[in-house]
């Protein structure tokens, strides 16, 4: 092997196709492929990026023998905390210090907690290499081997040659990562890519046609009334929670949280049936999420479904925007479940979903709402 030739063609990789990978993972693979043709032998890799992420607090890619690298999330809890303070990874994204463990010596005491394991799977070296990040934060990559030996002092030096490269591309990785994380967080799964394609002016957008859902907390003025902040704001997150993975469950889009409410779309993609089924199976959801033991007995949630074209895309002014949706058809569902509490029921949809829908109805009258010229029907469903 031509240590300076290999660590040439592996860092030119780096810097052009390693960068228009799709994730770390892709990343992974191409590097331990690259590794293993200039005659490492590896046997298990890892690329490990702690992020800033509501859930999840850690990107990590894995890659073993015949599988491949796969990209996983790793939730830090009490428990996960304790096994990172005693492993390897810990020095490396606490003070950026690379780990050259041998594991074909005695154990030493006090070392770090997975060495039995690794001993036991046949493990005779690990590496682990710090890569810095511009805001002085560390990532890690690691790589074990089986070999007799471990790996070589050449082999060594090869891939802290390539850590600069590997860094800035993990980097731009990271933050690619990032960006679409807040933007499905904040703004919504497609929502996000379509802003991250570029659809970021004034106007822009297209009209479309969904099922709009809207829904809000039954009595939430007297529960804001009757409990502290902070107990409100814990109800809060647990209706907004059984909502959200009740819609985006069943392949809806979260738009907005408007104080105790709730605007959500199904998409019509490829059949309307098919969106009005998935929003029915969604109110399911959340009926039953709200029928469980641990729901707050304080809680109770109205919906409305309609049928309808929107605008979907960005409004606002030149400095501040908001990709929602909005038409007469948001107009109107936000009025019908407006009449939930009057009619005394949790879910009242349009006609426009009963035609579509393979599911029973109550018809419940014609009424006059706000800002629409015609009496509404409204229907709730049966059972």
């Amino acid at each position: 092997m031509t240590t300076t030739r290999t660590s040439a063609e592996i860092t030119r990789w780096l810097l052009t196709g390693a960068r228009a990978e799709a994730g770390l993972a892709a990343v992974l693979d191409g590097l331990v492929e690259r590794l293993m043709a200039a005659g490492l032998r590896i046997d298990r890799a890892t690329i490990g990026a702690p992020l800033m992420h509501p859930i999840a607090r850690s990107s990590f890619s894995i890659w073993v023998p015949g599988a491949g690298a796969k990209e996983n999330e790793l939730i830090w809890d009490e428990v996960g905390l304790e096994r990172l303070h005693n492993s390897p990874m810990y020095p490396i994204y606490a003070r950026g210090k690379d780990v050259d463990w041998r594991l074909d010596a005695v154990a030493e005491p006090g070392e770090y907690g997975i060495g039995a394991e690794l001993r036991a799977d046949g493990f005779t070296h690990y590496l682990g290499l710090a890569l810095p990040f511009a805001d002085g934060s560390y990532k890690g990559l690691t790589l074990q081997t089986k070999r007799a030996g471990g790996f070589s002092a050449d082999e060594r030096a090869l891939l802290r040659d390539l850590v600069p490269p590997l860094a800035v591309v993990v980097e731009h990785h990271v933050q690619r990562r990032l960006a679409q994380t807040l933007m499905d967080t904040f703004v919504g799964q497609r929502a996000g890519q379509r802003v991250l394609e570029g659809q970021i002016h004034r106007g822009d957008g297209d009209t479309i046609r969904a099922v709009i859902w809207m829904s809000d907390i039954r009595g939430f003025t007297r529960i804001a009334s009757e409990h502290p902040p902070e107990q409100v704001i814990g109800l809060l997150n647990q209706a907004f929670e059984g909502v959200t993975r009740a819609i985006l469950d069943r392949g809806g889009e979260v738009l907005k949280f408007i104080g105790d409410a709730v605007l959500g779309i199904f998409p019509v993609e490829q059949d309307a049936e098919g969106a009005v089924a998935r929003a029915e199976a969604a109110v399911d959801d959340l009926r039953a999420a709200m029928a469980a033991p641990d729901w707050p007995e304080a809680v109770r949630i109205g919906v409305a479904l309609h049928l309808g074209e929107v605008f979907y895309g960005n409004i606002g002014g030149r400095e501040r925007l908001d990709f929602t949706v909005i038409g007469a058809a948001v107009n109107l569902v936000a009025r019908v479940e407006g009449l939930c509490a009057a009619l005394q029921e949790p879910v009242l949809v349009t006609g426009d979903v009963t035609q579509l829908s393979s599911r029973r109805y109550r018809d419940k009258g014609r009424h006059v709402v706000k800002g629409v010229a015609d009496p509404v029907a409204v229907f709730a469903p049966e059972g």
